[in-house]
């Protein structure tokens, strides 16, 4: 890292991945997909993706997205998959409300930012935050009303460190996910690539990339 945290519609890089890609837990199909999975459904993280000013759902060149964390549960199914067109609270905290980022459609897609982002966290042993500087947000919008897409932008080293080191990484977590503290606090070091410090010579925050699959709902303010 030699500069500042690139700007970029959807960055492309995901160091973070880079960094915990090879730890066995975070691996598809491994424990925290399933872990994060049901924090979807019991409203341990659910996330919302406000799309504004739309008047055309394929192609506007003028579209505002907004991502709030919010303490309400989605409606579920009998067979445990979400439900369309529930109504969700957003989190009464604005720590938890996104900056405005400001975008466009194009060919049904929504690329909208860059906006600062904080999701609330309380899963299992883990309370904590999310947060994203600098994110672009991507979202494909379906006809069927669904949508799949991601946050792109750059995690604080100290947040990720927080979350699965601090907090899951000593109460068994590191076990469960195959790990080491030390070793993943210097693999996020290592992998860092963006908010450089020029008093230190070294990056602070790592390029991120989370994707999700929603659910049209009704967004109660």
């Amino acid at each position: 890292c030699t500069g500042a945290a690139r700007r970029h519609p959807v960055p492309a890089d995901d160091q973070l991945w880079r960094a915990i890609g090879c730890i066995r837990g975070f691996q598809k199909g491994d424990i925290v997909g399933s872990v994060v999975d049901g924090a979807v459904r019991d409203g341990s993280m659910t996330i919302l993706v406000d799309v504004q000013g739309v008047d055309d759902p394929q192609n506007d060149d003028d579209v505002a997205v907004q991502v709030f964390s919010s303490k309400d549960a989605p409606p579920t199914g009998g067979d445990g998959s979400v439900l369309p067109y529930g109504t969700l609270g957003i989190d009464p905290d604005e720590r938890f409300h996104s900056s405005v980022g400001h975008g466009r459609i194009e060919n049904g897609v929504v690329i909208a930012g860059p906006l600062d982002v904080r999701i609330r966290l309380n899963i299992q042993i883990v309370l904590g935050e999310l947060s994203f500087r600098d994110a672009f947000v991507r979202v494909e919008l379906h006809p069927d009303g669904t949508a799949s897409g991601g946050i792109f932008g750059f995690a604080p080293v100290s947040d990720v460190y927080e979350i699965f080191g601090r907090q899951a990484g000593t109460i068994g977590g590191k076990e469960a996910l195959g790990y080491t503290c030390a070793g993943l606090y210097q693999a996020l070091l290592s992998q860092a690539d963006g908010g450089y410090d020029p008093d230190t010579g070294s990056c602070t925050t790592i390029s991120t990339a989370y994707r999700f699959d929603g659910v049209p709902a009704f967004v109660a303010r």
